[in-house]
């Protein structure tokens, strides 16, 4: 895959066979974009779907999202752009929590995926404590975040999310948290 410099964004081959369907994801920025193809079959079709992110996202922890509960937010780490997305939530009191993150994920061959990690800050000037992580190759999973000893609970307080390419990953996602 190259921009429209031609420079290459993404270089792997997909091996298919002539009676193969085969898909994959990119995130990528508005604009335009080139694909190669290598094949030694006679003939093959390549067809495009896009799928516009239109929620605002922050590449920085100090610029980090909220996600309200029940609300999806939607997102593209993108070949060409930043590398990760951070989110927020808060709770007003300790709470279990359930976090969705679903994902259509490109990227380098089948080890390419997003990574969702969550952490936690205790007081204003501590660093970010990782709370859980998850990284998979199956599209989506439910995060339930936990903290031992306090009955499954997460304390009151503020939690971050990041949400990163991991392996060189890159595609659109979604979150959306609630209380379980």
């Amino acid at each position: 895959m190259f921009n429209a410099s031609k420079k290459c964004l993404y270089t792997n081959y997909e091996y298919t066979s002539f009676t193969d369907q085969f898909t994959t994801h990119f995130g990528v920025n508005a604009g335009t974009y080139y694909f190669a193809v290598r094949t030694y079959e006679s003939t093959y079709v390549i067809n495009t779907d896009f799928t516009a992110t239109t929620s605002k996202t922050s590449s920085k922890r100090s610029g980090a999202i909220l996600l309200k509960r029940g609300v999806t937010k939607t997102g593209t780490l993108a070949l060409n752009g930043p590398s990760s997305s951070w989110y927020k939530i808060r709770l007003t009191s300790s709470r279990k929590v359930k976090i969705d993150a679903k994902a259509m994920v490109g990227g380098a061959g089948n080890y390419g995926d997003i990574q969702v990690d969550i952490y936690r800050i205790s007081d204003a000037t501590s660093s970010p404590s990782l709370i859980t992580s998850l990284s998979s190759y199956s599209p989506s999973k439910t995060l339930n975040p936990y903290t031992i000893g306090n009955n499954n609970k997460l304390p009151a307080g503020t939690y971050y999310i990041r949400v990163t390419k991991y392996h060189n990953g890159n595609g659109g996602y979604s979150l959306k948290w609630s209380y379980r």
